[in-house]
């Protein structure tokens, strides 16, 4: 047990994880910036910019439902490592491909098989739970959420920044930059990508399948097993082996017999205690050969012994289901994905439509109003571990869902800045533009904290669910709220190049509004998430 406390932080493996992700994230949120620029020039009518916006913006969250579970549960089988690097590399090529898209069916084509290829964000949420000990989990899934909300800042920076790049440099004109003007934004994006991968191929280092479960009492066949392999020098321990030995409370034993297991004959044994058998495998968490474990009182809750249909030669289980507070998870996961994608879709949405319905800017005023961002990203970061230490994952999780709903809630209202100047409303985009920010690097980590509290085994196929049900919402709120804002656009049309709208609140504020409402209900939901666990008398 000694050995598992001391174990350091693994920074080598943990930093390689966080540039995968980080090259994910940027691609999967650069395109919101430049969307409605991008289907303006495939010839969409106006009216129909926010609807096109939103299935565009869909197409790769839709695909990644299906994808992260299904890219989770291989990864569960033959290994993290390949997992990741394909999924980086199909990433990077298919982002390239949406560059040099030159109509609406070639870029969605293109967007989808970014989606489709790539499970990055359950399988990397996995390995960070393999290879860091249970009492490190919180620091790495901290810089997990917050490379994350990283990613989601800098994104949009390189969408707003690079897209149509001769508008700014006219230097480019006549280049392939002229004629493929989002070119330039998907190839960088691409570059962190190819990157990322490189790194995993060269220096990722993650067990090839899950250590094995702990299972019923040996039989004859596994007897015979160790035998032949008792003179096999046993396999060097994981930090996920390490971490089950402290979820366990149960000292991890050599193949020498370092440590002896208490025996059966016990007043531990006689006094109604449990017995735990160790099962011939790779992991050698415990000496095939010695007693069996033997503990006073009821057997912790975290573990299921497995059945006889576990036995080698047996069929492969169905993965086993969380406690029911994986449900309200995943739920969370729905309405926070629908909070971040749909304020990523809608703010450059409002920025650049035409007055009075926005503010009528241009892809570079859209870029530098989302400057600010990356203040709040770093001020989230190093605010998460405070509150989630003092007051819990649960109450940072609540903070990051109130940032939100403020945001949304001040974002139709910069228009009445406008008659005030260009410096005041500058100012006002700076104070929305942070306390949108926060709600990223808060609300991430403590999802996945929570979320990896639950979770004993098949790891990679139960992160997969839970990022589905984030995809899910990632896909359904730019289809939502681009059409509501389609919609609410479209009572007299564009006439004389003058917008025309709906009546307040079912003007261009409905669509801000709906996220303000999902807010809200992310709140009440979180009263059902796990409460935390009380400290032993």
């Amino acid at each position: 047990a000694g050995a598992a406390a001391a174990a350091p932080f693994p920074w080598r493996q943990v930093l390689v994880l966080l540039l995968l992700r980080l090259g994910d994230g940027i691609i999967s949120v650069m395109l919101y910036p430049m969307l409605p620029f991008m289907v303006r020039d495939f010839g969409v009518a106006e009216d129909d910019i926010g609807l096109y916006v939103g299935i565009l913006g869909t197409a790769y969250n839709l695909l990644q439902i299906p994808a992260n579970v299904i890219w989770g549960k291989v990864s569960d089988r033959y290994g993290r490592k390949i997992v990741l690097v394909f999924g980086q590399l199909a990433l990077a090529a298919s982002t390239i491909a949406l560059g040099l898209a030159k109509t609406l069916p070639a870029a969605l084509v293109a967007r989808s098989l970014s989606g489709m290829l790539n499970g990055n964000v359950a399988v990397a949420a996995a390995a960070i739970s393999d290879v860091t000990p249970i009492k490190d989990r919180p620091r790495a899934f901290s810089l997990l959420g917050f490379v994350f909300s990283l990613a989601f800042g800098l994104g949009p920076l390189v969408g707003s920044f690079l897209a149509r790049p001769v508008e700014w440099d006219p230097v480019l004109t006549g280049t392939l930059f002229d004629e493929y003007p989002y070119l330039l934004a998907c190839l960088t994006a691409s570059l962190i990508a190819i990157a990322g991968a490189t790194a995993a191929a060269c220096v990722l280092d993650l067990p090839r399948h899950n250590p094995q479960p702990l299972s019923v009492p040996p039989t004859a066949a596994d007897a015979a097993t160790d035998t032949e392999t008792d003179s096999a020098a046993p396999p060097a321990r994981t930090a996920r082996d390490r971490s089950r030995s402290e979820v366990l409370g149960v000292p991890l034993l050599d193949q020498g017999g370092a440590e002896e297991a208490p025996s059966p004959s016990s007043p531990a044994a006689s006094a109604g205690g449990w017995t735990l058998y160790p099962r011939n495998s790779t992991t050698a968490d415990f000496s095939p050969h010695s007693a069996p474990l033997v503990f006073t009182g009821p057997p912790p809750t975290i573990i299921t012994l497995e059945p006889a249909a576990l036995l080698p030669g047996a069929a492969e289980p169905p993965p086993e289901e969380p406690s029911g507070s994986f449900a309200s998870l995943c739920a969370a996961h729905f309405g926070f994905g629908f909070l971040v994608a749909g304020g990523a879709e809608l703010f450059p949405l409002f920025a650049s439509a035409p007055a009075p319905d926005g503010l009528g800017w241009s892809t570079n005023q859209v870029g530098t109003a989302l400057c600010p961002l990356a203040a709040g990203l770093f001020a989230g970061a190093f605010s998460f571990p405070i509150i989630a230490r003092k007051y819990g994952a649960v109450v940072s999780f609540r903070c990051a869902v109130l940032f939100f709903f403020f945001s949304n809630l001040l974002i139709p209202q910069l228009r009445a800045f406008v008659q005030f100047g260009t410096p005041t409303l500058w100012a006002a985009v700076l104070f929305v533009s942070v306390i949108r920010s926060l709600g990223g690097p808060l609300g991430f980590p403590a999802l996945g904290v929570m979320l990896n509290a639950v979770l004993v085994e098949d790891i990679g196929f139960w992160n997969g669910i839970a990022s589905s049900s984030l995809a899910a919402g990632r896909s359904a709120a730019p289809l939502i709220v681009g059409s509501v804002w389609s919609l609410t656009l479209l009572h007299d049309g564009v006439k004389a190049g003058r917008y025309k709208s709906w009546p307040y609140p079912v003007d261009y504020h409905l669509a801000f509004y709906i996220m303000c409402t999902v807010a809200l209900i992310n709140v009440t939901l979180s009263l059902c998430f796990p409460k935390p666990p009380q400290p032993r008398a």
